[in-house]
């Protein structure tokens, strides 16, 4: 059998005794015994690696993002419309689940530290155990007329939402492929991710910038976004060709379609 662990190889935050205890009685006997593990990054393979996994029984295929998935009569505007955000306003976006290790908390104090005049933080994603955190902390900081929670927003909505802004940022903790970046991209929003992300190798400086987990690296990566035009248009004339050479799923479909199996390898008892 062919297996991708999805970013589940190490022990987080969340449930770490009963993730040891499962790991310890199944989880790593059925990691071994497969004919071959597919990661979808460095990092995931890394992962493997670290428990033991071979090598040689490891394929790098990375996810992939249908071209055509943005729909073609988008305009700008809409989503600042539908939100009551004045047209002037640059938008900083975060899409995706509110939870803590998507590193919404840190991104709310990097944008406190951000001085430029015209922006506004927009908080798109369903709370996943991390809003009324958040929402307090932007309360505590001062910013109420500054950041915006939409909520989830899906299909045609979402990519409203990347149409209008400015700058993507997802500054999370060990995010192994995280597609929001992808859609990002799509829209052509130049994006901040961490050093730690899986795809931050990709990212870094032909779309996007990579910074450390940290407070100042991420307010100075926002600044510089949001000064630097030049910088943000050459990221955006990238986009399209940075997603059909890496993450078109016509590039990476054959990887997995033709992977070179040895099921004598696998052990099955």
């Amino acid at each position: 059998y062919v297996l991708q662990a999805l970013g589940t190889v190490p022990i987080l935050a969340r449930s770490r005794i009963k993730k040891y205890v499962y790991d310890q009685l199944l989880g790593y006997r059925i990691l071994q015994g497969a004919a071959k593990m597919v990661a979808k990054t460095p990092l995931e393979k890394s992962h493997y690696l670290t428990v033991g996994i071979s090598e040689d029984k490891i394929e790098l295929v990375p996810n992939g993002i249908n071209l055509s998935e943005r729909p073609d009569d988008l305009a700008r505007g809409e989503f600042k419309k539908r939100f009551n955000i004045d047209n002037n306003d640059n938008i900083i976006l975060f899409l995706a689940r509110i939870h803590k290790r998507k590193g919404i908390d840190l991104l709310v104090k990097a944008f406190s530290k951000v001085e430029v005049d015209n922006v506004k933080l927009v908080v798109v994603g369903p709370d996943d155990g991390f809003l009324k955190e958040t929402i307090a902390l932007v309360n505590d900081l001062q910013l109420n007329d500054k950041v915006i929670f939409t909520g989830p927003q899906y299909g045609r909505d979402k990519f409203q939402a990347y149409m209008d802004a400015d700058v993507y940022v997802l500054p999370a903790i060990q995010e192994n492929f995280p597609k929001s970046v992808l859609e990002a991209i799509l829209c052509k929003v130049p994006v901040i991710i961490t050093e730690d992300c899986g795809i931050s190798d990709v990212v870094r400086d032909r779309v996007g910038l990579a910074v450390p987990y940290e407070l100042q690296a991420l307010s100075g990566a926002i600044t510089k976004l949001l000064t630097d035009r030049g910088l943000g248009n050459l990221f955006r004339q990238n986009a399209p060709v940075l997603l059909q050479k890496y993450f078109s799923w016509d590039t990476h479909f054959p990887k997995l379609y033709n992977l070179d199996l040895d099921v004598t390898k696998g052990v099955h008892n």
